[in-house]
């Protein structure tokens, strides 16, 4: 029984570490995407200030 669950609680913590990487990428993702639409964001209202004009 206890081979069994050494095995178990190694793979957990295998999981954890992946799930805190993922989300680790997952956050810079979503950072660099929210920087794009800012930016995007600024373009448009440039524009706009451009064709009010």
């Amino acid at each position: 029984m206890e081979n069994e669950k050494k095995p178990s609680t190694s793979v957990n913590l295998d999981i954890k570490d992946t799930a805190g990487y993922l989300l680790m990428e997952h956050e810079e993702r979503m950072q660099k995407l929210l920087s794009r639409i800012r930016g995007k964001q600024n373009e448009n209202t440039n524009v706009k200030a451009e064709c009010k004009d």
